[in-house]
């Protein structure tokens, strides 16, 4: 138990690192290329990366979760879903290359023809990767996995930049895709011990497809649900509109992957592992809830009463229009850093097919919501998805309760700390900005709400929660080096060999 808690603690900072430097250094490379590019090609790369995501989902099939979640793994397994991923992997690049012009068509924008082209590689490529991932993620070596994104994004984003300052345009985005598909591709296979072989098993290709078809299904109703206001937007709207409601969603995007997404990768490996023990399954689901909300709840809120000059600071003046959609999804934020943990756990509890229908209710109001409001504009779409998003909340947490036992009053107890010291939070931040008003530059201003924020947040959450600061320090002990016992009372599960 303890060699597991520590395993978990472990894979959280490291999956942290990983994502935090990931978003770090592609959020850095894309305040510069904001302020370099035009929202134009902003917007044609959005109307890309959609059908290369479902391209992507595809390839997939639901199998690599199946990997980090199967209880008992063998070496066939492996084989069958490389080997599967790689054969569609290499048709789905072929196909959208040369048919680049039927998929331009089909968004309604000639103009991502060429585009499409190029990205079709990194269907190759991560058709190579994702079991090296995959298996890294199971056997939590999140400490591989974060090197390889600090590079990889790295390497990607200086050539990014130096396209961009050379006048590429759009290229420089295609070329950030490309770079960071390769190096990804390289370092994954070069720190994996796992190489496949020759052989393919029918019978535990099978095995593994009845294990992940529904989570594919939920895959291609989620990226439904993502990308649908996306494809609307530039349908109606054009890419211009695009590019700014783009923006907006890559900055969620980078808050909800730093403060929610690394805990939930290591959550859903961890929950897999507890599955046949109710009590500490619950136990740990609280902790994942605690810890996210414990940086998710400030960090949303402090960005909705201080969106105009974030937008401003990091992606210039000409993008405030973005401001209503940016507030909108800081909002929906907010509720996602709760639920978000729900489908983790109702998936680690062999209940895949009800995430998946509560994501399909999701998925049906959106999309009749978007296409009543995508003609009143981009902020009108935001604020649909947001009120959806808190209309239905209570049917996440029924559906939730039906199968761990979990209790309100505890679930409240978890996170009413952080409610209340990001209210305060928030209320001394808007107090400072009312009393400021115009007599400082909006520089001055953000630095000041920032620093009033950490320490009135902090000095909050003390007074309200001071086991919280015990247990963060706990965690801290925890992640220093030991050395290896002689034997664990509960080992990181192995690949076993036929």
């Amino acid at each position: 138990m303890r060699d597991l808690k520590r395993k978990t603690i472990k894979g959280v900072a490291w999956s942290s690192i990983e994502t935090w430097s990931d978003q770090g250094i592609s959020l850095l490379v894309f305040v510069i290329l904001a302020r370099i590019l035009e929202p134009k090609d902003f917007g044609l790369m959005a109307l890309a990366s959609i059908y290369i995501a479902a391209m992507q989902m595809v390839i997939k099939q639901g199998l690599t979760e199946a990997i980090v979640q199967k209880e008992k793994l063998e070496s066939p397994h492996l084989d069958a879903v490389f080997w599967v991923n790689l054969v569609l992997g290499t048709a789905l690049a072929f196909f959208t290359f040369f048919f680049s012009r039927w998929v331009a068509a089909l968004f309604g924008n000639m103009e991502l023809s060429s585009v499409v082209q190029w990205l079709s590689a990194t269907l190759f490529l991560g058709s190579l990767s994702t079991v090296q991932s995959a298996v890294m993620q199971r056997e939590m070596r999140y400490r591989a996995l974060a090197l390889r994104t600090l590079t990889a994004s790295g390497i990607a984003g200086v050539v990014a930049i130096t396209l961009a300052l050379l006048g590429y345009g759009i290229w420089s985005l295609v070329a950030y895709q490309l770079v960071n598909a390769f190096i990804s591709f390289v370092i994954l296979w070069t720190a994996g011990h796992w190489r496949p072989s020759w052989r393919f098993s029918i019978p535990h290709c099978r095995e593994m497809f009845r294990f992940g078809v529904n989570i594919f299904a939920l895959n291609v109703v989620d990226v439904v649900n993502k990308r649908s206001d996306q494809f609307l937007i530039g349908l109606h709207l054009g890419p211009v509109a695009l590019g700014f409601f783009s923006i907006s969603t890559r900055f969620y995007q980078a808050l909800m992957t730093v403060f929610v997404s690394s805990i939930n990768r290591v959550a859903l490996s961890t929950f897999a592992r507890l599955q046949t023990e109710p009590a500490r399954f619950v136990a740990g689901f609280y902790r994942a809830i605690e810890a996210a909300t414990t940086l998710s709840f400030p960090a949303f809120l402090g960005a909705t009463i201080l969106c105009p000059e974030i937008i401003t600071l990091c992606f210039g003046a000409k993008w405030l229009e973005c401001v209503p959609v940016f507030r909108a999804m800081m909002c929906m934020g907010l509720l996602y850093s709760l639920t978000f943990f729900h489908g983790a756990a109702l998936r680690a509890m062999g209940k895949p097919h009800w995430h998946l229908y509560l994501v399909i209710l999701h998925v049906a109001i959106n999309l009749v919501l978007f296409l009543t409001v995508v003609k009143h504009g981009i902020a009108a779409v935001a604020l649909a998805a947001t009120i959806r998003a808190y209309v239905l909340m209570p049917v996440d947490f029924i559906v939730l309760k039906k199968v761990i036992p979990i209790r309100f009053p505890e679930y409240w107890r978890r996170i009413q700390a952080q409610v209340f010291a990001s209210i305060g939070m928030v209320g001394a931040i808007y107090a400072l900005k009312s009393s400021i008003g115009q007599t400082l530059p909006w520089t001055h201003t953000l630095t000041l709400s920032l620093i009033l924020g950490v320490l009135v947040y902090t000095s909050l959450l003390y007074l309200l929660h001071p086991q919280l600061f015990k247990a963060i320090l706990g965690y801290a002990q925890m992640l220093k080096p030991r050395r290896p016992a002689m034997q664990s009372g509960l080992e990181t599960p192995t690949i076993s060999k036929p």
